[in-house]
C-alpha cells in the first residue's frame, strides 16, 4: 500500500479505506464546459457559483480545480513525440 513521504502509515491507515461519496460527473461536466477551456482556478470557480446559482458543494469546486488544472497540462504538452493519453499503456 502506498505511504505518504516520511510515514511509517499506509494512507488507508492514515484516512481510512471508505471511498468519499463524489458528486455527480454529469453536473461537473456540464459545470466546467460552461466555466470554458483553460485553466480556472478558485476565483473564477467561486465567481461563477455566485453568478449562476448553481450552489457548488465544496468537493466539487475541487474537482473542478483538479480538472481544469490535468486539462491545461495536457494543452501545454507540445511534444511530437506525445502520446495521447487513450492511447497510452499502464
Amino acid at each position: 500500500m502506498a505511504k505518504p513521504e516520511g510515514r511509517e502509515e499506509t494512507r488507508a491507515e492514515l484516512y481510512g479505506e471508505e471511498i468519499p461519496d463524489l458528486p455527480a460527473s454529469a453536473r461537473l461536466v456540464d459545470v466546467w464546459r460552461e466555466l470554458g477551456p483553460g485553466k480556472q482556478d478558485w476565483i473564477e470557480i467561486d465567481a461563477f457559483n455566485r453568478a449562476s446559482g448553481r450552489s457548488l458543494v465544496p468537493v466539487e469546486a475541487i474537482c473542478l480545480v483538479e480538472m481544469s488544472r490535468a486539462f491545461s497540462s495536457e494543452i501545454g504538452e507540445r511534444s511530437p513525440f506525445r502520446i495521447a493519453p487513450m492511447e497510452r499503456s499502464a
